[in-house]
């Protein structure tokens, strides 16, 4: 979207795979989700969100199995593409977002670019798994501020869709670029 917002000039189309674009839409989604979590784990977010100590093995628990849920659901899946081993960077990642998907108090703590979906003027794929952090229902309504746009659900996926239903995601995008190429 950031790309799109500055450089529209030649894109064609534009895939939104669980997509981001409001910190406050993404938090709500996050709390409707943890609410549904066993209380034991509410309970470990809740103490570590009070103190502002998220290192602790009970909050490091609870991200683990909030991401066993709508992070990625099945065993990693390696690519025959993939030569290099890569980590994440969690440096990076919380002081970008915060300690978890569900608690932002990074530097993004306070964005929201929604307001420009209603500028793309290409057409638009939106995916989301069935079980992702990117709730379905949130991806669906933001799609309909895209004039031009289509949402696909990906069965039995959490955030790494990819890696859970990659012939769900491959057929979707297949089918948006075959459409958006003619």
């Amino acid at each position: 979207m950031e790309y799109y917002s500055h450089y529209p000039e030649g894109v064609k189309g534009i895939v939104f795979n669980s997509p981001y674009f409001s910190t406050p839409i993404w938090t709500d989604d996050a709390d409707i989700l943890v609410a549904a979590l066993p209380d034991s784990i509410q309970t470990a977010i809740r103490i570590a969100e009070r103190d502002s100590v998220f290192n602790t093995p009970a909050y490091n628990a609870a991200n683990s199995y909030f991401a066993s849920q709508h992070g990625r659901r099945k065993d990693f899946v390696k690519h025959p593409y993939d030569t290099v081993a890569s980590s994440g960077n969690s440096f990076i990642y919380n002081y970008m977002w915060g300690p978890s998907e569900f608690t932002a108090t990074g530097t993004l703590r306070n964005y929201d670019n929604v307001e420009s979906l209603s500028k793309v003027e290409v057409p638009a794929l939106f995916t989301t798994g069935e079980f992702d952090e990117a709730r379905p229902e949130t991806v669906e309504k933001l799609s309909q501020l895209v004039t031009n746009s289509r949402f696909i659900e990906i069965p039995e996926a959490g955030h790494f869709t990819l890696n859970d239903n990659r012939p769900a995601v491959v057929k979707a995008l297949s089918e948006f670029l075959s459409e958006t190429d003619k």
